[in-house]
């Protein structure tokens, strides 16, 4: 009933975390007992109160009469983490740094029915990734990374009768995550969290797995023809030189240009030729950093000075 009423493709209900912490499936308790003379089992369960997020348990049963025949079956009931849910306007997976995020709150009951006077806070996340390489012998090398969380902002609001605006600075480019949460009474919460990528300024450092290879990140994963596709690409250099190659049996287009940030996205116009797929390469080319000028000699400088000074630039170098 919520997603029939805000549907799915515009606003965003629970989410889920990159981080990992999701409980996993798996069995919950295990009992065998007799049925009563009606047939019936009362069973006590106990749904986690703080999930934080809904739960789908599943009953199976099995009875065994005398002659060791079985018959079995299972029923399916989803537990509520709140009398409520909190959502999400979806944003364009790609925002402008500068433009900031711009989305809207609202609370709505698990029959679809907006619940007004329900506070919610919202918090803005950064992620970054610390990643150093280690030699592990003989030539081969491996990436230690490490996940950075950098708060962004947070803000207060209280839902209403129609879905709450919400305007965000971001404070420069990068991947963010916005989460949603919300307490009732008896200690339980519902969260939501979405995220996304801001193109503008700033460095980003992303995670490396493999000092040979960058990430690519599309904004969609299906187009049709007459769509400009945007790939992002997670460069680990503010500057270089990029090679854009879209290739099917082989090379059908490429065009190069100048790369000035660590989160710089490309269009790639689709067509008809490109059904059913088209894949996007990139290279990136960087020179040798430059050195910084040597500064002029005074000419009263005596031969050890001079050589000090040239041990700096070789270090340098």
């Amino acid at each position: 009933a919520v997603t029939d009423t805000f549907p799915d493709e515009q606003w965003v209900f629970v989410g889920w975390s990159d981080r990992g912490d999701s409980a996993a499936a798996g069995e919950v308790s295990r009992d065998e007992a007799t049925l009563a003379k009606t047939g019936d089992l009362p069973l006590t369960l106990t749904p986690q109160a703080e999930a934080g997020f809904p739960y789908m348990y599943s009953l199976e049963g099995d009875v065994e009469d005398v002659s060791r025949q079985h018959i079995a079956n299972r029923a399916s009931l989803l537990v509520h983490p709140a009398p409520w849910y909190i959502g999400l306007r979806r944003s364009s997976y790609f925002l402008q740094q500068k433009q900031g995020l711009n989305t809207e709150v609202v609370a709505v009951a698990p029959d679809g029915k907006v619940v007004p006077g329900v506070t919610v806070t919202v918090t803005l996340t950064q992620i970054q990734w610390n990643s150093v390489r280690r030699a592990e012998g003989n030539g081969f090398y491996t990436w230690d990374t490490e996940r950075k969380e950098v708060p962004a902002g947070s803000w207060t609001i209280t839902t209403g009768a129609a879905p709450v605006p919400l305007t965000a600075p971001l404070p420069n480019g990068g991947y963010f995550v916005l989460e949603a949460t919300a307490h009732d009474t008896n200690k339980r919460y519902t969260v939501t969290r979405t995220s996304f990528y801001a193109l503008g300024d700033g460095y980003t450092a992303w995670a490396r797995f493999d000092h040979t290879r960058i990430e690519l990140v599309p904004e969609r994963r299906t187009y049709k023809p007459g769509d400009t596709a945007r790939v992002m690409i997670q460069s680990p250099w503010e500057q270089a030189t990029a090679l854009v190659t879209t290739e099917r049996e082989g090379v059908r287009s490429h065009r190069q240009f100048a790369l000035t940030s660590t989160q710089q996205s490309i269009s790639i116009p689709i067509t008809d030729d490109d059904i059913p797929n088209v894949f996007v390469s990139v290279l990136l080319v960087k020179g040798r950093s430059q050195v910084e000028a040597k500064p002029a000699e005074p000419t009263a400088t005596s031969q050890f000075e001079r050589a000090d000074r040239h041990a700096e630039v070789a270090r340098a170098m």
